[in-house]
């Protein structure tokens, strides 16, 4: 369901800019998500694609992905094993203490966007107000002239 609601969202971003930022804000969270994917079941790098793209309608590269992977793993968030052909990753009890603290500050987060949002949108509610004034103006100068 909610990957249904953003990749309906991301189908609306019209503008090349609104994509683009779609994208910096799914790679700026990119280590939650992973962590948060894996602390339902063990992943792979190649499953990470697959879900990221299902649930963002975002590609990114398998290399961007193992990047992200070995951070995590070098400051002991998760653990890879080799299982098969695949390296399947699990989260780590600190993976978990990092989730759990990245949920404890969600509300302040949520906030912040909201309000930052807020302020563009007022921004450009400003402006489109100016824009429109100005329409007016020069209507009624055109309407005096005749």
């Amino acid at each position: 369901m909610n990957s249904t609601i953003i990749r309906l969202c991301v189908s609306l971003l019209s503008s090349d800019s609104l994509r683009k930022m779609h994208e910096r804000i799914v790679r700026s969270f990119m280590d939650i998500f992973i962590l948060a994917e894996l602390f339902d079941e063990p992943l792979s790098g190649y499953d990470l694609v697959g879900l990221i793209h299902k649930k963002f309608n975002l590609l990114m590269s398998s290399g961007t992905i193992y990047s992200i992977l070995y951070s995590l793993e070098r400051d002991e968030l998760v653990k890879g094993r080799w299982t098969e052909r695949r390296r399947a990753y699990t989260l780590t009890e600190k993976g978990l203490k990092a989730l759990q603290d990245f949920s404890d500050t969600y509300d302040t987060i949520h906030g912040f966007v909201v309000n930052l949002l807020k302020n563009c949108r007022k921004t450009h509610m400003k402006s489109l107000s100016t824009v429109q004034e100005t329409e007016s103006k020069r209507k009624l100068e055109i309407q005096q002239k005749i």
